[in-house]
């Protein structure tokens, strides 16, 4: 498993570099020394909503006609996570600007508003893989075997022998069997 440096600081490098200068690419991860708790201690709550505003919806103050096309809600959670990994302050953020920024109400409500708009299906769709359903495997079937084409011939008994060797694969392992010694 990776450390939590090297992980955690592009996070932390992309915010600090929007908070310096604009862009997500000043401070290169690889390259770049750690941040002092000086510097560390003047990022604000408003400084790392602006860093998530600009990654998730490339503008640091978003529209409510605005959709996050490039973050999901985890990756502004973990990214919450990351910052607040190398804050010094751990407490919650207080009204007199002590504490740690990622634990204050506008990151949270920053947060909150991502997942509001994902159950939504507004923001970005989701990337997860998952298995081919057996409707979906018969559609695609079809589909190929309405074909012509020598290509899609091809493809279609491509898609029959992998199908055919999975499920023998499967029962093979499944098999119980008895050996007798005698």
């Amino acid at each position: 498993m990776a450390s939590s440096k090297n992980r955690y600081f592009p996070y932390l490098c992309k915010c600090m570099s929007y908070k310096h200068h604009g862009n997500l690419t000043h401070y290169h991860p690889r390259t770049t020394p750690p941040f002092s708790e000086a510097e560390l201690s003047q990022l604000t709550p408003q400084d790392v909503v602006q860093y998530m505003s600009f990654s998730a919806y490339e503008s640091a103050t978003p529209g409510p006609e605005d959709r996050p096309l490039n973050w999901r809600s985890d990756t502004a959670e973990f990214a919450k996570k990351a910052i607040s990994h190398f804050m010094p302050n751990t407490g919650p953020w207080t009204q007199a600007g002590h504490g740690n920024p990622t634990r204050s109400r506008q990151v949270q409500q920053f947060i909150s508003n991502m997942k509001r708009q994902q159950v939504r299906q507004l923001g970005r769709a989701s990337s997860v893989k998952r298995d081919m359903t057996m409707a979906e495997f018969k559609l695609a079937a079809q589909m190929l075997e309405e074909q012509d084409d020598w290509n899609c011939n091809r493809w279609l008994q491509a898609i029959r022998m992998q199908f055919h060797m999975i499920g023998r694969g499967d029962d093979v392992h499944h098999m119980q069997y008895e050996c007798s010694s005698t």
